[in-house]
């Protein structure tokens, strides 16, 4: 039935190309598909996060550094060769020889970053020096000096490091990385020692983040990759892809993966990048417990309003039971079970509860609190029945369960992560701004054409008059609109001018999929939901119709509304009623 569609977007053909969303627009002629672009709009944004089709959460990255693999440009050197055209870690003959013809030379690229927690990394191989220095300057000088001939990190200074890292690629070629919390104004590669020497290297990166990732190559401007500006999110959340509509919001969590920097710690300890994260990087974190009599537990002061949403992503290492908590009342708490996934007890003031599995083991668990909440705590807990930030004794100090990602947003449930990588709270803006989804080649039925639309997708949070449909052209003063309404409470058809020309009753439950199908015949216009014919129209007179977007369509200030759309399929022929009701079977 769907290669009968005029247009088809997502079921198996979920597709972004500069930063459109591609539907298939079937040709009636030559029977084939071919791209048709909807714009897409939502905004310089590098907050935002998705489920990828491998189940991990794609983040947007970016190389800051320009002329990555270019040494002899943007970067500044002297008493130095650069020699391009060498064989690379990679196999690749991409890697650069740098000689050094004066004593302890440097090259060097100036960069302007705000405090933060940034990686940098590179690929190096020995020639005939001792050590090589990566070095990061800013508001601390932090330097690690790396012995190229076994692989070891000799020394390292500067209070802005957190942690560093050499890895062992064979044929003498390793990856160096330094991870500092800091600003940074230059980033420099040293020799340290006299004239005369010479190492390889090649793809430098310095990024945000705990981790040094993939390499992304920069040239003239910065390389970036993930979820990039404007490009839609197609969301892999449960393994089947969908386009993630979300309202804007704030995570008000900062150093939301970094544990240490402005969280306090009661009888516990943090060892940053300490397993492999839901983003498919070593950067999670161990919380591990003291011995000691008391709570276990860390903190962060991040105060919201009534409805805030808290959320962190955790798996269970030699401790299975964690719990969530805030100070307001004694009510706001509630146990989780990470062998299983399970919940345990939730406390008189946290609601909207929820555990969402991902891969190799992690969970992401959120709740809302329903009053106040002053502080986030992460607790360490005994067992699933514990109370309200329960004082107890751990039998060692070695013992722990992982944690990433968390997050505290005002809202009645939590959202897709937010990373943080600084202080502050960081802001992803909505997916769809009003009246911007603008297909460039409309779909358009005459007064007396015939037409069926399908929509399948699910609501999250229902805000008053939330509307949800296409056809949405986007001309001021409402001449010219033409939708396909779905909200809170009514199904409706409009056409031409916005005049409406079919209704039918609809009152979706959140969080539930649905397959919602409208069908002109003539004047009629029946209504479908999952299988059922619901509602019949007899319109008066026929009126034209033009299919021009797929979105959201809500006043952001007053309506935080948030969905998934699944597929979505344009015929330009009134279906069959057993048609209508298989399609939304």
């Amino acid at each position: 039935m769907n290669n009968r569609a005029s247009l088809q977007l997502g079921g198996d053909n979920w597709a972004a190309k500069d930063g459109n969303l591609l539907a298939y627009k079937s040709s009636l002629s030559e029977k084939n598909f071919f791209p048709i672009e909807f714009d897409f709009s939502r905004g310089a944004d590098i907050a935002a996060t998705r489920v990828n089709s491998s189940g991990l959460i794609e983040k947007y990255r970016e190389n800051l550094l320009l002329q990555s693999n270019q040494f002899d440009t943007t970067w500044v050197t002297g008493g130095i060769n650069e020699t391009s055209g060498q064989s690379g870690y990679d196999g690749s003959n991409d890697a650069w020889l740098i000689e050094s013809t004066l004593d302890y030379r440097s090259m060097s690229q100036t960069i302007s970053l705000s405090n933060g927690v940034y990686t940098l990394s590179v690929y190096l191989k020995n020639v005939n020096t001792s050590t090589i220095g990566l070095n990061v300057i800013g508001s601390s000088s932090s330097i690690i000096n790396v012995n190229l001939s076994n692989g070891t990190i000799t020394s390292q200074s500067g209070s802005g490091i957190i942690t560093s890292s050499v890895t062992d690629l064979g044929n003498g070629w390793y990856r160096v990385s330094v991870t500092v919390n800091q600003s940074i104004t230059s980033v420099r590669f040293a020799f340290n020692e006299t004239a005369g020497k010479s190492y390889y290297i090649q793809d430098a990166q310095l990024e945000r983040g705990l981790a040094a990732t993939s390499y992304l190559e920069s040239g003239a401007t910065t390389g970036k990759a993930g979820v990039l500006d404007n490009l839609p999110r197609i969301d892999y959340t449960g393994g089947t892809g969908s386009l993630l509509l979300e309202p804007s919001r704030s995570n008000k969590i900062n150093y939301s993966e970094f544990f240490v920097q402005n969280w306090s710690s009661q009888e516990t300890s943090i060892q940053v990048n300490a397993s492999i994260s839901p983003e498919g990087f070593k950067n999670a974190a161990l919380l591990k417990g003291t011995t000691a009599n008391s709570r276990h537990n860390i903190r962060m002061n991040s105060d919201t309003s009534v409805d805030s949403a808290l959320s962190v992503f955790a798996k269970k290492k030699e401790l299975r039971y964690i719990q969530i908590a805030s100070v307001n009342t004694t009510g706001q708490y509630v146990n989780f079970d990470l062998e299983d996934g399970s919940v345990g007890n939730i406390g008189s003031d946290f609601s909207n509860v929820n555990v969402e599995e991902f891969s190799n083991g992690w969970y992401r668990l959120s709740v809302v609190s329903d009053n106040q909440s002053n502080d986030f705590y992460i607790s360490l807990v005994s067992s699933k029945t514990a109370g309200w930030l329960e004082t107890w004794s751990m039998s060692n100090a070695t013992d722990g369960l992982y944690i990433y990602g968390a997050q505290h947003e005002q809202g009645s449930y939590a959202t897709s992560y937010i990373p943080n990588y600084s202080g502050g709270s960081v802001t992803r803006v909505e997916d769809f701004n009003d009246y911007n989804d603008i297909v460039a080649n409309p779909i358009v039925f005459g007064a007396n054409d015939d037409f069926t639309l399908f929509f399948e997708g699910s609501f999250d949070e229902l805000g008053n008059n939330m509307v949800m449909g296409g056809g949405n052209s986007g001309i001021s003063g409402g001449s010219g609109r033409s939708y396909w309404w779905i909200t809170n409470n009514s199904m409706l058809l409009k056409g031409h001018e916005e005049i409406s020309i079919a209704s039918a009753p609809f009152n979706p439950a959140k969080n539930t999929n649905y397959k919602l199908l409208v069908k002109r015949n003539g004047s009629q216009v029946d209504f479908y939901i999952d299988g059922i014919k619901i509602s019949t129209n007899q319109q008066t007179t026929n009126t034209p119709f033009t299919v021009r977007s797929v979105g959201w369509s809500y006043n952001k200030t007053l309506y935080q509304v948030r969905g998934n759309i699944k597929q979505v399929l344009v015929f330009n022929e009134a279906l069959s009623d057993n048609d209508c009701k298989t399609l939304t079977t």
